[in-house]
């Protein structure tokens, strides 16, 4: 299973069909956390093969750069439930 990710001003799941606008940004700053960004959309593009079919479980984390030092994980619904 492959999994890619891209953050984007708005993003939407319509008909089979992935529709993002803003796309190409990769990072978000802040002077604080928790910090408030009124528009972020996540997108995700899964393949997978015929043998991985099956209920898989996907779930948001958040990481600090490397330079530094971890932030409290967000407040986040549980994973989702994806088939």
């Amino acid at each position: 299973m492959e999994i890619e990710a891209f953050l984007a001003d708005a993003v939407q799941a319509s008909g089979g069909k992935l529709h993002a606008l803003g796309i190409g940004w990769q990072v978000i700053q802040t002077t604080a956390f928790p910090a408030r960004h009124d528009r972020v959309g996540i997108g995700l593009i899964v393949r997978t093969v015929a043998a991985e079919a099956g209920q898989h479980t996907l779930g948001p984390s958040a990481r600090a750069a490397p330079s530094r030092p971890p932030s409290p994980p967000p407040t986040v619904p549980g994973p989702r439930r994806w088939r």
